[in-house]
């Protein structure tokens, strides 16, 4: 499902998709789903891209945690970079800083997976 909010392209050995907006459990989400069940299955690892995400509720963080399994059970990892310091927050008090690889751009997420090759 393509959605204006939601850019997908493929770099450096990670399939990137680019967010911007708010991710308050609409259609965006419901795109973003789809988008995840998608790239769960590709050889890639999977990096989201939050550096102009404004809001995300609870919903967002389901789409994430619902995407994390089939991806990390193939032996990727689902990669966050350019939380704001809010969500960033919400992150911190659910723990799912504990479950994500969260960095702040995306040049140190290529940086620490091709070290780790």
């Amino acid at each position: 499902m393509e959605h204006e909010q939601i850019r997908i392209r493929v770099e450096e050995g990670f399939s990137i998709i680019e967010l911007a907006g708010q991710f308050v459990g609409g259609d965006e989400t419901d795109a973003l789903q789809e988008v995840l069940q998608d790239v769960a299955n590709k050889e890639t690892q999977v990096l989201i891209d939050m550096s102009d995400v404004s809001f995300a509720n609870s919903s967002f963080l389901s789409a994430l945690l619902s995407a994390h399994a089939p991806i990390t059970r193939r032996g990727a990892r689902l990669v966050i970079v350019g939380i704001s310091p809010t969500i960033a927050q919400v992150f911190t008090i659910t723990k799912l800083d504990l479950i994500f690889t969260i960095y702040d751009t995306i040049a140190q997420a290529f940086e620490h997976n091709n070290t780790n090759d």
